[in-house]
């Protein structure tokens, strides 16, 4: 389990980097990173990376597929499947994935939303 922690660990590092390039490719003028890469890195694990680099980088905080996906892909409920699917392979094991919707995870995408609306 630990080995999955610092590889999340170094994915949301890697992901927060990538907002950031992006971020001076788009002052500089420069070939861009594909929104479509951004989008499958925080999709992938990266959820928490893509939101610290939108609100410190101040970056896609314009673009609604970002303002809303990002917050939702950070209480994704596949994160739960994929947690539970590690478990499985590691012990041989059935685990009973969370329910579909969480109540606290539509307060965070309710809150990182409105926090990124209200940085615009």
């Amino acid at each position: 389990m630990k080995i999955l922690m610092y590889c999340l660990l170094a994915l949301n590092v890697g992901v927060w980097l990538m907002y950031g390039i992006d971020k001076w490719k788009a002052k500089s003028g420069r070939w861009r990173i594909p929104e479509k890469v951004l989008l499958l890195a925080a999709f992938a694990g990266g959820s928490v990376g893509a939101l610290a680099g939108m609100m410190m980088f101040r970056h896609k905080t314009k673009k609604a597929k970002f303002v809303i996906s990002v917050p939702i892909f950070f209480c994704d409920p596949l994160c739960d499947s994929r947690i539970c699917a590690f478990e499985l392979l590691k012990n041989n094991v059935t685990v009973q994935p969370a329910p579909f919707v969480k109540p606290h995870c539509v307060l965070i995408v309710a809150a990182a939303t409105v926090l990124l609306i209200k940085r615009r």
